[in-house]
């Protein structure tokens, strides 16, 4: 929601301490803007962009105030427009196969610029802490000719078409048995808003195996414009948890199954 009054802080690109601008995440023309209806995204799957159609509006779109004017600008007219057409282009897949693209799909995109837009994304819905224990995903961003990542970055997309956006910084999932015994944990950010979603990690490898590694963009040059083929999953969301991409029928079960361990518990202890 956007403020009335001036916000200050670090900006999560520069680090400087200054008035902080309303980041849109996704961009605006990414279908990030007062006309989206987010309540009824999935109509716009299925009757198309030239239909109109009524339900709840959010103003404004979804962000956060994380860039000063300066930065803000600047992955805008770097990285937005190649951002935006790699959105079209996605959604225009999941419209033409009804939401189930089974096979390679092309994309004709700048590879590169569309990585740096998500990846400053990701800088916006994390910490200014993070921010600066990263600084190497700092220069990826403001260097606009700079290739390749560090191994320890990896950047994963799918297809979402719930009308449910996650944003989320660090976030860790525990891993248990059916015995609740510990197997670990996972970190990793989500962010999430039709058409794509996105998982990024650090020193991590991906939760959900369905995940499709996009880290490679980072190999192409600045102004490479060329045909990627994706075969992304469309995962279900039906929770504001990151990471979750259970079936409304796989959420229902697991709540019936904890609501019987929850009573087989309570007989134990009578």
């Amino acid at each position: 929601m956007k403020s009335k009054t001036p916000i200050h802080g670090n900006c999560h690109l520069c680090g400087r301490y200054r008035q902080l601008t309303y980041e849109h995440i996704p961009p605006q023309a990414a279908f990030n803007n007062h006309t989206i209806l987010y309540d009824d995204i999935v109509k716009l799957l299925t009757k198309g962009f030239d239909q109109p159609f009524k339900g709840k509006q959010q103003q404004g779109g979804i962000g956060r105030y994380t860039l000063c004017s300066d930065c803000n600008s600047f992955t805008g007219r770097e990285y937005g427009a190649p951002y935006v057409s790699w959105c079209m282009q996605g959604m225009e897949v999941l419209h033409r196969t009804a939401s189930n693209p089974f096979i390679d799909m092309p994309f004709h995109i700048f590879p590169l610029r569309v990585l740096k837009q998500i990846v400053s994304m990701f800088l916006s819905v994390n910490g200014i802490g993070w921010r600066n224990a990263n600084m190497d995903l700092v220069e990826f961003v403001y260097l606009p000719k700079r290739k390749y990542l560090s191994r320890k970055y990896s950047v994963y997309a799918f297809y979402s078409v719930s009308a449910i956006q996650r944003q989320s910084g660090t976030a860790i999932r525990f891993c248990t048995n059916e015995r609740f015994e510990n197997l670990g944990m996972d970190a990793f950010s989500e962010i999430t808003f039709p058409p794509f979603g996105y998982v990024m990690t650090v020193d991590n490898d991906a939760h959900d195996s369905r995940l499709v590694d996009i880290s490679y963009f980072a190999n192409r040059a600045e102004n490479e414009l060329r045909m990627e083929y994706l075969k992304l999953p469309v995962l279900p969301i039906f929770t504001s948890y990151p990471g979750d991409y259970r079936t409304k029928e796989e959420i229902e079960e697991d709540i019936r199954t904890n609501e019987r361990r929850d009573r087989e518990r309570a007989n134990q202890s009578l």
